[in-house]
């Protein structure tokens, strides 16, 4: 299996179709040229339009390319070629971190993302860093299943219908008067049978059966062997929206909680990509925007702040034909010793060495509004823009004066220390 890792906004070239470039951009790749092929499929589908924010089509010196934007993770081609891409991540010295700490980084992140919610503690599956991201994936989910089958794989009542010598459940009469006119010794029956073939366990086996392609360390082989022997009497799934759509939250499964999340991750392919023909594939990416806001948010929590997140109390439009239109959702609301922030965070690189500090005038109009409508007309109004620090952005920049008691911060967050520069 080849194994390319690349950083956000890296480039991908087909073979043999790498330009001249200079020894330090390391952020340049190759793979086959089936494989960026299929790369530009994706990019040219219209069955989903969100497939280019993944992936935008451009070239280098005459050369076609595809460059990676703000998305996080695991994506596989057909052809079986895993490509892992990593954040840009600089840590407290200005440097950006090389590939093994940008992944330690990464998953400290996605520790504090909700669609994920995995325990910080397994990271220490990723060996030091060096476990690249799927492998990790994997070996995470197997290890739930190991918990899950400690406290017990559920069984369900399934309906049965069968042909029988003697009466079981309920006797199916027009059934039985087709199918046994001729022999009275059968019987059509109806009835209830206890087992463990229920939508939970078959999407389970669904997901080990994909996943045992994959495993690479000896570890996760064996556990995948072990596991599939567990689940050996339970069909897999046929229809994963169905089964999904029949699985049930009650006490009695709510140790399969952890295990159903990632089976959703594993099998629906949580990638902006056109879905058809993907599923023996897998993908496994986030959004680098929402995952560095909630990683903000949680780190602000654990300090002094009181944060407040998914603010949609107030609309752009007040009122047309008697309703409210645009609803305005700040990322966060900061109260600390009286004072009141209204805030956005952005996975942005500022620089504030050129013109505009590379700050869109959509975010300062976004930032405006919600401070118009987010504050009394006579109170204070602190808005502020958050993006990660790198080697350039270590200090928060001069404020801006919107107007009269509108004032706009553009704030610094430290990733590797955990917090917000405010000097």
């Amino acid at each position: 299996m080849i194994h390319v890792v690349i950083k956000e906004h890296g480039y991908i070239f087909a073979q043999g179709g790498l330009p001249p470039i200079s020894s330090d951009a390391e952020n340049f790749k190759t793979v086959s040229e089936a494989d960026f092929a299929y790369l530009k499929t994706l990019v040219l589908s219209e069955e989903n339009e969100d497939a280019d924010s993944l992936l935008k089509l451009t070239s280098i010196r005459r050369k076609e390319a595809l460059k990676f934007t703000n998305y996080a993770g695991i994506l596989q081609t057909p052809a079986g070629t895993i490509i892992e891409i990593l954040p840009k991540i600089y840590d407290p010295t200005g440097k950006e971190e090389p590939e093994k700490d940008a992944r330690l980084t990464f998953l400290e992140m996605l520790s504090c993302f909700k669609d994920l919610q995995y325990k910080k503690s397994d990271t220490a599956l990723l060996n030091e860093g060096k476990t690249p991201l799927l492998e990790f994936f994997i070996r995470y989910f197997l290890n739930q299943i190991t918990q899950l089958i400690r406290y017990g794989i559920r069984s369900d009542y399934v309906e049965r219908e069968d042909n029988q010598s003697f009466i079981k459940g309920k006797l199916a009469l027009q059934k039985h008067i087709r199918l046994n006119a001729g022999h009275r010794e059968r019987n059509y029956v109806q009835y209830d049978e206890f087992n463990p073939n229920r939508p939970e366990n078959r999407l389970i086996k669904s997901t080990l059966i994909k996943v045992s392609k994959l495993a690479q360390s000896v570890q996760s082989q064996k556990l995948c062997r072990d596991h599939l022997f567990t689940f050996y009497d339970i069909p897999h799934s046929t229809n994963y929206i169905a089964d999904f759509q029949h699985c049930r939250a009650d006490r009695n499964l709510a140790h399969y909680e952890e295990v159903m999340r990632w089976c959703r991750i594993l099998l629906n392919n949580n990638a902006p990509l056109p879905q058809s023909g993907r599923n023996e594939c897998i993908s496994i990416l986030f959004p680098m925007e929402k995952v560095f806001e909630e990683y903000v948010a949680e780190q602000l929590r654990k300090s002094d702040w009181k944060v407040k997140t998914q603010l949609n109390s107030e609309h752009l439009v007040q009122r047309h034909k008697n309703k409210k239109f645009f609803v305005l959702k700040p990322d966060l609301e900061l109260i600390r010793n009286g004072s009141r922030v209204i805030a956005d965070t952005k996975w942005k690189m500022i620089n504030p060495n050129i013109s505009r500090y590379g700050i869109s005038r959509a975010d300062l109009y976004q930032i405006f509004a919600y401070g118009h409508k987010y504050f009394q007309a006579d109170d204070e109004k602190e808005v502020a823009l958050i993006y990660p620090r790198t080697d350039k952005f270590t200090s928060p920049i001069d404020s801006f004066e919107f107007e009269e008691k509108h004032t706009l911060r553009v704030l610094p967050f430290d990733i590797k220390n955990k917090r917000l520069i405010l000097d």
